[in-house]
C-alpha cells in the first residue's frame, strides 16, 4: 500500500508539474504574440481637437454645440476618412468613403445629434440619450414613435461617440452630462 501511495503521489506531482509548464508556455506564447499586432488604423488613434468639453459649457448653447459638432465631423473626415489605407477600403468599413455603411452616404447622418419637430404644437419634449459607445442612431426608432405621438424630440450625440473609437479616450461623464444639460435647456426654450 505504501508503494502504491508513492506512485500515485509521483504521478500527481508530475501531472501538476506538466500543467504548470504548459500554462507557463501558453502564457509566454500569448505575451510574445501580443507584440505582433498590426499597426493601428487612423480611427484608432485620431484625436479630435474640436470635440465639446464640459469646461466650455458656460459659454455654449445648443446651437453652438451643433456648430462644434459640425467641426468635429470635418475633423473626422480629414483625420480618418481621408487617411483610410487602400487595403482597408471594403464594403463594411464605415470609415471608407466607398463603404455601404459610411454614414455620410445617407440622407441623414444618424451618428450626429438630431431634432424632430411635430407638425402641430408639441405636447412635450423628449431628450433621448444614447448609450455608451453608441450614437444617436440607436434612439432613432424611439424618436420617430415619440414624434408621431406629438413630442418634440432631441437626440444629442455624446462627446466621443459617433466619430471614431479613439474619440472615447478623452471624453468624460462630465462632458456627457453637460451636453444633456444643453439639450434640456434647448428643449425647454
Amino acid at each position: 500500500m505504501n508503494t502504491w501511495l508513492r506512485r500515485v503521489t509521483r504521478y500527481i506531482y508530475r501531472l501538476v508539474t506538466y500543467l504548470v509548464v504548459i500554462i507557463f508556455v501558453i502564457y509566454a506564447v500569448r505575451a510574445v504574440d501580443s507584440t505582433r499586432k498590426p499597426d493601428l488604423m487612423p480611427w484608432h488613434a485620431a484625436q479630435f481637437d474640436q470635440e465639446f468639453r464640459a469646461k466650455s459649457e458656460t459659454n455654449d448653447d445648443w446651437q453652438n454645440y451643433l456648430e462644434l459638432e459640425t467641426r468635429v465631423f470635418k475633423e473626422l473626415d480629414a483625420k480618418v476618412m481621408q487617411r483610410v489605407p487602400e487595403n482597408a477600403h471594403f464594403s463594411y468599413n464605415r470609415y471608407s468613403k466607398r463603404s455601404r455603411t459610411n454614414p455620410t452616404q445617407f440622407q441623414i447622418n444618424w451618428n450626429r445629434s438630431f431634432e424632430m419637430r411635430p407638425r402641430s404644437e408639441p405636447i412635450g419634449t423628449a431628450i433621448l440619450v444614447h448609450g455608451l459607445t453608441d450614437s444617436p442612431y440607436s434612439v432613432r426608432a424611439t424618436a420617430e414613435i415619440l414624434l408621431e405621438e406629438g413630442f418634440y424630440v432631441i437626440g444629442p450625440r455624446m462627446p466621443g461617440h459617433g466619430t471614431a473609437p479613439s474619440g472615447l479616450l478623452t471624453a468624460s461623464w462630465k462632458d456627457w452630462a453637460a451636453v444633456v444639460r444643453l439639450a434640456v435647456a434647448h428643449g425647454i426654450e
